[in-house]
C-alpha cells in the first residue's frame, strides 16, 4: 500500500499594514516567495526588517520611514506587542511610520 497524498508545501503569504487604518492579504507575483523588489513596492522604499510578536513571522519597514516623514501606523502595537522602550533613563513612545508587511509561512495543497 503506497501514500499517494501529497505532503503540502509551505509558500509565503503576507499581510500589509497601512497607515490609514486598513489591511490587506498580499501574495508574491511568482506565488512562492516576496522577492526584495516586491518588499520594497510595498513600504515605499529600502527594507528594514522588525521584530514581530507573531511566532515565525518576519516584518518590514521603510528603513528612512522618519527622515520621509511617513504616518504613524495604527498597527504598530498589533504587530510588535510593544509600545515603548527606555533610552537613558527616558521612557519614549515608540512607533512605526508608514507601511508594514508581515511575511509568514503557509501550507498549500500540491
Amino acid at each position: 500500500m503506497s501514500n499517494t497524498a501529497k505532503k503540502p508545501k509551505k509558500v509565503e503569504a503576507g499581510t500589509l499594514y497601512l497607515p490609514d487604518d486598513t489591511l490587506h492579504t498580499i501574495t508574491p507575483r511568482n506565488s512562492k516567495v516576496f522577492t526584495l523588489a516586491e518588499l520594497q513596492e510595498y513600504v515605499g522604499g529600502y527594507i528594514e526588517t522588525i521584530i514581530c510578536a507573531e511566532r515565525y513571522a518576519r516584518g518590514y519597514v521603510n528603513e528612512d520611514a522618519y527622515a520621509l516623514q511617513l504616518k504613524p501606523n495604527p498597527f504598530t502595537w498589533d504587530v510588535v506587542k510593544q509600545s515603548t522602550y527606555v533610552l537613558n533613563g527616558y521612557t519614549s513612545a515608540w512607533r512605526i511610520l508608514g507601511p508594514i508587511v508581515v511575511v509568514r509561512k503557509v501550507e498549500v495543497a500540491q
